[in-house]
């Protein structure tokens, strides 16, 4: 465990790897996070009143983040199934560890138990390096690179040791400021018509908060057909995927996807997944396509706040963005692929080959993307 004597090392390790921190979230926990001012516990949540798409019965007063980017396997088409906590990614500055009086390192993921602490959970800042492949001084992106399973197991001596998972214990008020927030990351979810990160770009904008919101790309195209499925097959209710897996509405894409996902013990994640899937977002995103309250290129959420199940929302002109990331970078030439994700006009794919010839101003330490 780290406490706030020690967090400020880790802090400075991080940023040396241009590293950042992430947390997934459904729909509805964002609505509330962008009410509150910031990610909440499970115990802010609860005591806040506001609907949130927490699937765990525990009131945590721990915020759960990871070292990698989790949504980008599953995009890149790896046989894994997407960010267990939700479709939507906020990528966070390591200086935000200095908003809390504790954090965890933990070697086992915290994905289908309540968050709490390890046995195995780092207690010496200098072991924080040993969580990534390589040295600092590489250079990113590679520098950020997570060790994982076999390899961690090799490093740590740990039989249990899978993946990171990094619990955070706020200070104050049970949040984390939106001003550590570099960029929110969404799936492309869509459902007649109705697209999720529509519904979030229409949040920030009627409660007046100017984050940096990001559609994420299918480096793997067939994931998209994927991501367009599971909105509309689970819209309804979450089913297992064995009834899945030959659906006649469903394409190629999804029913080889859902096939290779039935086994390997992945059975039980799916539940869970999309279980929070549709409880948090999907019933949302149905409810705006079924009431036809989004409208223009970034629609309009005024149906939140017109909710029943919601309370009025704060009245607060949202925090100041003291710190934004930007790049700078050489001349590269525009890939002109359809799909363009970037201000620079360079989609994912080759954004992330183009990653080592990046630079980045001496303000702005923690890479985007």
């Amino acid at each position: 465990m780290f406490d706030e004597s020690k967090l400020p090392d880790v802090v400075r390790l991080l940023e040396r790897r241009q590293a950042s921190l992430w947390h997934a979230c459904q729909l509805l926990d964002l609505a509330a996070y962008l009410r509150l001012g910031g990610i909440a516990s499970r115990l802010a949540l609860a005591r806040s009143g506001l609907a949130h798409g927490s699937a765990q019965t525990d009131a945590s007063d721990r915020i759960l983040f990871h070292l990698d980017d989790i949504g980008h396997g599953f995009a890149a088409g790896w046989a894994t199934i997407p960010a267990l906590f939700g479709p939507i990614t906020l990528q966070v500055v390591p200086t935000a560890l200095t908003d809390a009086s504790e954090a965890h390192f933990n070697l086992r993921s915290a994905a289908s138990m309540s968050l709490e602490p390890q046995g195995d959970s780092l207690s010496d800042p200098r072991t924080v390096d040993e969580l990534f492949w390589y040295e600092a001084g590489i250079g990113f992106p590679r520098s950020t690179w997570m060790r994982f399973g076999d390899h961690l197991q090799g490093n740590f001596g740990s039989r249990d040791a899978s993946s990171i998972d990094v619990l955070v214990t706020p200070r104050r008020n049970g949040t984390i400021a939106l001003s550590n927030v570099v960029a929110v990351w969404v799936e492309p979810v869509t459902i007649d018509g109705v697209q999720l990160i529509d519904l979030v770009s229409g949040l920030c904008d009627e409660l007046g908060l100017p984050l940096r919101i990001r559609r994420r790309t299918m480096i793997d195209p067939a994931r998209a057909a994927v991501w367009t499925d599971m909105g509309q097959l689970l819209r309804d209710g979450p089913l297992p995927l064995v009834q899945l897996v030959n659906r006649a509405d469903a394409s190629s894409a999804f029913r080889g996807w859902a096939t290779e996902m039935g086994g390997g013990g992945r059975r039980a994640v799916w539940e869970q997944f999309a279980g929070r899937l549709h409880d948090g977002t999907l019933r949302a995103v149905g409810c705006a396509a079924a009431s036809s309250t989004v409208s223009g290129p970034h629609g309009d959420a005024g149906f939140w706040s017109r909710s029943r199940r919601q309370p009025i929302p704060i009245d607060h002109a949202g925090p100041s963005r003291e710190r934004v990331a930007t790049l700078a970078r050489p001349a590269l030439r525009v890939c002109g692929h359809p799909v363009q994700d970037w201000d620079d006009g360079l989609c994912y794919a080759c954004l992330s080959r183009a990653r080592s010839a990046w630079r980045y101003p001496e303000d702005a330490p923690v890479r985007f993307g």
